[in-house]
C-alpha cells in the first residue's frame, strides 16, 4: 500500500493575501487551498502537486513549506496500481495553466445555480481544487456535480 496525502492550507508569511482571505471567507473556512502530497522512496522526496497562479505543479516541500501551511490534511491508503495511475495523470496535467478565471465562474456559477462553470475553457486550465477532485475521482471518489465547480471546502466536505 501507498499513501496519498490531501492537504488543505492557506498561505504562509505573505503580506496581504486578498485571494485567499476572499476564499476563506467566501467558503467559511480557515483554508483556501487544497493540494495533493505523495513520498517517492526513489527520489526519497515529498512531491506536492498542485495548481497557484504560476500554473498547475510539482514542488518539493521545503519550498512547499515555505509559501503555504497545512490546515488540515487527510491520508489515503491506496493501492501500488492507484498511486501509479494518480501519478501519471498528475504528470500529463504539470504545466497547464492557472483557472483564475474557472474560479470566478465557480462564483457565477453558485449565485446563478448553473450546472457547469460558464468560464471553463476545456483542459486548458484547471485550480487546485479541480485537480485534487481528479485525483479523488481516479481513487473511485464520485462528486454530484462538475469538477470545475468543485471547492477545497467541497473535497473537504467529502473526505470528512
Amino acid at each position: 500500500m501507498k499513501t496519498i496525502t490531501i492537504v488543505f492550507s492557506k498561505p504562509q508569511n505573505m503580506k496581504l493575501p486578498i485571494g485567499s482571505w476572499i476564499i476563506r471567507k467566501w467558503m467559511k473556512t480557515d483554508y483556501s487551498h487544497v493540494s495533493v502530497h505523495f513520498f517517492s522512496q526513489s527520489l526519497d522526496r515529498h512531491l506536492i502537486y498542485e495548481a497557484v497562479g504560476s500554473g498547475v505543479r510539482f514542488v518539493g516541500k521545503d519550498l512547499w513549506d515555505k509559501h503555504a501551511v497545512a490546515v488540515y490534511s487527510t491520508e489515503l491508503n491506496v493501492t501500488e496500481e492507484q498511486y501509479v495511475k494518480v501519478l501519471q495523470r498528475c504528470v500529463d496535467l504539470a504545466g497547464i495553466k492557472y483557472g483564475l478565471t474557472q474560479n470566478i465562474g465557480i462564483c457565477i456559477a453558485k449565485i446563478l445555480k448553473l450546472i457547469k462553470n460558464p468560464f471553463k475553457s476545456a483542459k486548458s486550465e484547471e485550480n487546485c481544487s479541480e485537480i485534487a477532485a481528479e485525483v479523488l475521482t481516479i481513487l473511485g471518489i464520485s462528486f454530484d456535480k462538475h469538477l470545475d465547480l468543485i471547492t477545497p471546502k467541497d473535497i473537504f466536505d467529502k473526505l470528512n
